[in-house]
Protein backbone atom coordinates (compact mmCIF):
# COMPACT_ATOMS: atom_id res chain seq x y z
CA UNK A 1 0.00 0.00 0.00
CA UNK A 2 2.76 2.14 0.32
CA UNK A 3 3.56 2.10 -3.03
CA UNK A 4 0.21 3.45 -4.07
CA UNK A 5 -0.11 7.43 -4.77
CA UNK A 6 -1.44 9.19 -1.98
CA UNK A 7 -4.87 9.89 -3.29
CA UNK A 8 -5.26 6.32 -3.83
CA UNK A 9 -4.32 5.30 -0.78
CA UNK A 10 -6.92 8.05 0.91
CA UNK A 11 -9.59 6.88 -1.06
CA UNK A 12 -8.81 3.10 -0.19
CA UNK A 13 -8.51 4.05 3.76
CA UNK A 14 -12.06 5.55 3.86
CA UNK A 15 -14.43 2.44 2.88
CA UNK A 16 -11.72 0.48 5.58
CA UNK A 17 -12.34 2.74 8.20
CA UNK A 18 -16.15 3.26 7.79
CA UNK A 19 -16.34 -0.72 7.52
CA UNK A 20 -14.20 -0.94 11.11
CA UNK A 21 -16.57 1.55 12.41
CA UNK A 22 -19.70 -0.14 11.55
CA UNK A 23 -18.17 -3.10 13.10
CA UNK A 24 -17.23 -1.18 16.40
CA UNK A 25 -20.81 0.57 16.58
CA UNK A 26 -22.24 -3.25 16.09
CA UNK A 27 -19.84 -5.05 19.01
CA UNK A 28 -20.46 -2.36 20.96
CA UNK A 29 -24.44 -2.32 20.54
CA UNK A 30 -24.91 -6.11 21.03
CA UNK A 31 -22.26 -6.36 23.73
CA UNK A 32 -22.21 -2.53 25.67
CA UNK A 33 -20.93 -3.61 28.74
CA UNK A 34 -17.63 -4.84 27.07
CA UNK A 35 -17.05 -1.39 26.28
CA UNK A 36 -18.37 0.12 29.64
CA UNK A 37 -14.70 -0.55 30.44
CA UNK A 38 -13.29 1.86 28.12
CA UNK A 39 -14.62 4.81 29.56
CA UNK A 40 -14.07 3.72 33.22
CA UNK A 41 -10.35 3.95 32.31
CA UNK A 42 -10.56 7.02 31.01
CA UNK A 43 -9.80 5.14 27.40
CA UNK A 44 -10.72 7.75 24.74
CA UNK A 45 -8.49 6.97 22.05
CA UNK A 46 -6.13 4.23 21.01
CA UNK A 47 -3.99 3.86 18.29
CA UNK A 48 -3.60 0.28 16.88
CA UNK A 49 -0.13 0.08 14.53
CA UNK A 50 0.35 -2.66 12.78
CA UNK A 51 4.10 -3.18 12.37
CA UNK A 52 3.88 -4.41 8.42
CA UNK A 53 0.93 -1.75 7.49
CA UNK A 54 1.60 1.61 6.15
CA UNK A 55 -1.57 2.67 8.01
CA UNK A 56 -2.60 2.17 11.70
CA UNK A 57 -5.87 2.33 13.30
CA UNK A 58 -7.22 5.10 15.66
CA UNK A 59 -10.16 3.97 17.90
CA UNK A 60 -12.07 6.79 19.69
CA UNK A 61 -14.28 5.08 22.30
CA UNK A 62 -16.61 7.77 22.71
CA UNK A 63 -17.89 7.93 19.22
CA UNK A 64 -17.40 4.22 18.80
CA UNK A 65 -15.40 5.46 15.16
CA UNK A 66 -12.22 3.58 13.66
CA UNK A 67 -10.25 6.01 11.50
CA UNK A 68 -7.99 4.58 9.11
CA UNK A 69 -4.42 6.54 9.10
CA UNK A 70 -1.21 6.66 8.03
CA UNK A 71 2.10 6.16 10.56
CA UNK A 72 3.83 9.17 9.55
CA UNK A 73 0.66 11.25 10.13
CA UNK A 74 -0.85 9.58 13.41
CA UNK A 75 -2.67 11.30 15.74
CA UNK A 76 -1.60 11.25 19.53
CA UNK A 77 -3.90 9.07 21.73
CA UNK A 78 -4.36 7.87 24.83
CA UNK A 79 -2.71 4.81 24.45
CA UNK A 80 -0.77 3.08 21.04
CA UNK A 81 -0.70 -0.55 20.88
CA UNK A 82 2.07 -2.11 18.37
CA UNK A 83 3.07 -5.55 17.00
CA UNK A 84 2.81 -7.20 13.66
CA UNK A 85 -0.66 -7.36 12.20
CA UNK A 86 -1.30 -11.27 12.40
CA UNK A 87 -0.41 -11.04 16.17
CA UNK A 88 -2.73 -7.99 16.50
CA UNK A 89 -5.59 -10.16 15.05
CA UNK A 90 -4.76 -12.92 17.43
CA UNK A 91 -4.99 -10.82 20.18
CA UNK A 92 -8.29 -9.68 19.51
CA UNK A 93 -9.58 -12.85 19.34
CA UNK A 94 -8.18 -14.44 21.79
CA UNK A 95 -5.83 -16.91 19.78
CA UNK A 96 -2.58 -15.41 21.06
CA UNK A 97 -1.54 -14.56 24.84
CA UNK A 98 -1.45 -11.24 25.94
CA UNK A 99 0.72 -11.49 28.60
CA UNK A 100 3.41 -13.50 26.36
CA UNK A 101 2.98 -11.21 23.93
CA UNK A 102 4.06 -8.29 26.30
CA UNK A 103 6.46 -10.03 28.55
CA UNK A 104 8.48 -11.14 25.45
CA UNK A 105 8.24 -7.36 23.64
CA UNK A 106 6.39 -8.56 20.57
CA UNK A 107 3.82 -6.06 21.37
CA UNK A 108 4.72 -2.87 22.69
CA UNK A 109 2.42 -0.04 24.24
CA UNK A 110 2.84 3.43 24.60
CA UNK A 111 0.97 5.70 26.86
CA UNK A 112 -1.90 4.95 29.25
CA UNK A 113 -1.19 1.18 29.80
CA UNK A 114 -4.48 1.20 31.90
CA UNK A 115 -6.29 2.10 28.56
CA UNK A 116 -4.66 -0.71 26.82
CA UNK A 117 -5.07 -3.29 29.36
CA UNK A 118 -9.42 -1.80 29.40
CA UNK A 119 -9.36 -2.89 25.82
CA UNK A 120 -8.01 -6.20 25.88
CA UNK A 121 -10.75 -6.92 28.97
CA UNK A 122 -13.38 -5.29 26.23
CA UNK A 123 -12.10 -7.72 23.68
CA UNK A 124 -12.41 -10.80 25.88
CA UNK A 125 -15.55 -9.68 27.51
CA UNK A 126 -16.76 -9.39 23.80
CA UNK A 127 -15.58 -12.12 22.58
CA UNK A 128 -15.25 -10.66 19.08
CA UNK A 129 -14.11 -12.71 16.09
CA UNK A 130 -12.20 -11.58 12.69
CA UNK A 131 -16.11 -12.73 11.39
CA UNK A 132 -17.66 -10.24 13.53
CA UNK A 133 -15.36 -7.68 11.55
CA UNK A 134 -16.50 -8.38 8.41
CA UNK A 135 -19.53 -6.32 6.75
CA UNK A 136 -21.80 -9.08 6.52
CA UNK A 137 -25.51 -9.68 7.56
CA UNK A 138 -26.01 -10.82 11.26
CA UNK A 139 -27.73 -14.16 9.70
CA UNK A 140 -24.44 -14.87 7.88
CA UNK A 141 -22.12 -14.39 10.84
CA UNK A 142 -24.15 -16.51 12.69
CA UNK A 143 -23.55 -19.39 10.12
CA UNK A 144 -20.00 -18.48 9.91
CA UNK A 145 -19.06 -18.87 13.28
CA UNK A 146 -21.33 -22.17 13.63
CA UNK A 147 -19.55 -23.50 10.75
CA UNK A 148 -16.30 -23.08 12.85
CA UNK A 149 -15.02 -20.01 10.67
CA UNK A 150 -13.94 -17.99 13.89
Amino acid sequence: MNALPAPLRAALAAPAGLALTLALRRVARDKPAAFARLAVAGANSILIVPDDLPAAFLIVTGRRRVRVVGKTAAPRADAAIAAPLRLLLSLMDGSADADAAFFSRRVRIEGGVGAAMALRAALEEAEITLIDLLPLPARLRAAARAAGGA
